[in-house]
């Protein structure tokens, strides 16, 4: 049960993580400018 809780935060912290990195390539995208962390979403 114990394991079952943790796997589903787990599950909860990815797609946040996840939503995350969508806004964030967003706002990258509206500057237009190619910095580390436009490279590290097109990696991921």
């Amino acid at each position: 049960r114990l394991r079952l809780e943790l796997y589903t935060n787990l599950d909860i912290l990815t797609s946040s993580v996840n939503n995350l990195f969508r806004i964030l390539s967003v706002l990258v995208h509206e500057q237009k400018t190619l910095n580390p962390i436009d490279i590290l979403i097109v990696k991921l």
